[in-house]
């Protein structure tokens, strides 16, 4: 019998290292305490909505798989179970007046999940149209209110913080506890737009991946060893998917915790997951990451090191090389802020110490919107691109770990 590879063996030793090191990466950017949403939901009076009388897998049908838009339909006089519409009015005067508008509204009764016939479904369920408990002009104040707040997250931070969750988690820390807490269990991206000031919103999948909350399949697992199903691969999802599928799924792995219960809440609201950003990073380029050459020196704690950058890098003229074409930015920048994105892009590594200047703060955050005209003279202090769907803003690094934060279009092309 050969003897073994030592270096195939030391590869499989890294390789496992990498993978538990990206693993254990990704958990840490999951907050698994009672203060993040995601495992402790409450809805608040003015930037969430509750909707009401719906089907969770008929909404994740219509607005995703199909890719069609819903519009907000707001109560008119009493719900359909005869109770009252809310009254906002305090919280519109309070607006008015600068005061707190926004806080835990009194919790409403929840719906357990029960599997049902999609080809007996009440027309009222796919009529496009979402069901709310709140007037009118309350309910126009409060999508206003959210569409300027997730409209300032994308300009600011580059993050879709709009999210409409299907179903909810009822749960508990112990069978002894009283305290029951309430998690989203899918969380899909969307995004809401009105076509005049007088015209009511309508709301749309965003380009992105609907999830099952990760927060809450990492505590179920870590705390209580249950593992929750996962939804299918977006590129693979069939239109037939039914998401009722993934509801069973639930209920039955929780099917042994007393008193634990899957819902069919449905919310839209703004969720602060900026984590949750970096978390489907590791989780969608898990593998280009660990082929990375710093990576795999930091985690072995071997390899070969490289003082200072070489003389053609150091004396590359920015404005001759660096074309605004073959840039990725998306704000202003000046010569010394472009150079280290074209050293990286050239295959070195270098380490950055700067802060940022006056400038950077002064600057305003829908600066990028401008685009460039074709043909127009620009230097690299001047350079504004616009952001679309599908541009990379990272480091145009080839094969690089920041390489791999962009905003790809998910597989479909048509819809919003």
């Amino acid at each position: 019998m050969p003897p073994a590879d030592p270096h195939k063996a030391d590869s499989m030793d890294l390789q496992r290292c990498i993978g538990a090191s990206v693993a254990n990466w990704k958990r840490k950017l999951l907050d698994l305490s009672r203060r993040n949403r995601a495992l402790n939901f409450k809805p608040t009076k003015v930037s969430t909505i509750t909707i009401v009388d719906e089907h969770p897998a008929e909404v994740f049908r219509h607005i995703y798989l199909d890719e069609a838009t819903m519009r907000f339909k707001a109560a008119d006089g009493e719900d359909a179970a005869g109770e009252p519409v809310r009254d906002t009015g305090s919280t519109l005067e309070a607006d008015m007046n600068g005061e707190p508008l926004d806080f835990e509204s009194e919790s409403e009764e929840a719906l357990e999940f029960v599997p049902y016939d999609p080809a007996a479904v009440d027309e009222r369920h796919r009529d496009g149209r979402l069901q709310t408990k709140i007037a009118p002009e309350a309910l126009d104040h409060s999508l206003r209110r959210i569409d300027e707040q997730a409209r300032t997250a994308i300009e600011e931070q580059g993050v879709n913080t709009l999210l409409l969750t299907l179903g909810m988690l009822q749960y508990r820390e112990s069978r002894d506890s009283d305290t029951w807490f309430r998690a989203p269990l899918v969380l899909l991206p969307v995004e809401i737009a009105r076509k005049t000031a007088r015209s009511g919103y309508s709301i749309a999948a965003a380009d992105e991946d609907a999830l099952v909350n990760p927060a809450l399949l990492e505590y179920l697992r870590s705390s209580y060893g249950i593992s929750l199903p996962e939804l299918p691969d977006a590129e693979t999802i069939p239109d037939s998917y039914d998401l009722q599928t993934f509801l069973k799924g639930v209920t039955g792995a929780v099917s042994d915790q007393q008193g634990w219960t899957v819902q069919t809440d449905m919310y839209l609201g703004l969720f602060s997951f900026q984590k949750l950003v970096m978390f489907k990073d590791l989780e969608a380029n898990a593998d280009p990451i660990g082929l990375h050459r710093l990576i795999r020196q930091l985690l072995s704690r071997a390899g070969s090191s490289v003082h200072g950058l070489p003389s053609e890098i150091r004396e590359m003229p920015l404005d001759a090389d660096f074309t605004p074409e073959a840039t990725h930015q998306v704000v202003d920048a000046t010569p010394v802020r472009c150079a280290p994105p074209r050293r990286s892009s050239k295959g070195t590594t270098s380490s950055l110490k700067a802060r940022p200047g006056p400038e950077s703060r002064r600057r305003s955050p829908t600066s990028w919107r401008r685009p460039l005209r074709r043909g127009s003279p620009c230097s690299s202090s001047q350079r504004r691109w616009p952001l679309s769907k599908s541009s990379t803003v990272a480091l145009p690094t080839r094969g690089s770990v920041n390489s791999a934060l962009s905003c790809t279009p998910r597989r479909r092309t048509s819809g919003l």
